[in-house]
Formats: structure tokens, sequence, C-alpha cells
């Protein structure tokens, strides 16, 4: 998904709960459901690396 775009939207039953630019997906969702979608994906969340 980080390599098609650069920003994602979640939805849960047909309603938009979370929107953040791809790469925070895998790092820092804030919504329960954007975090099991990751977690069954089967990426874990790992903090995002320092710059």
């Amino acid at each position: 998904m980080r390599y098609v775009a650069h920003r994602v939207a979640i939805l849960s039953a047909g309603s938009v709960v979370e929107t953040l630019p791809s790469r925070k997906l895998y790092h820092l969702p804030s919504n329960p459901y954007a975090r099991l979608l990751v977690q069954a994906s089967g990426l874990s969340l790992f903090p995002e690396p320092a710059v």
C-alpha cells in the first residue's frame, strides 16, 4: 500500500474512521480498527525510524 498511494482512508461499516499518510499506517494508526487491519495483513507495527 505504501508504494501505491500517498494517503489512505480506513473505512469501517461504510464510514471513514481514519485518514492518514500511507507510511504512517504501518507505524502509528490511531484507530483500533486500523491497527487490526495492519496486524491482519501480516505486517507488524514498528515505530517510525528516527531521521
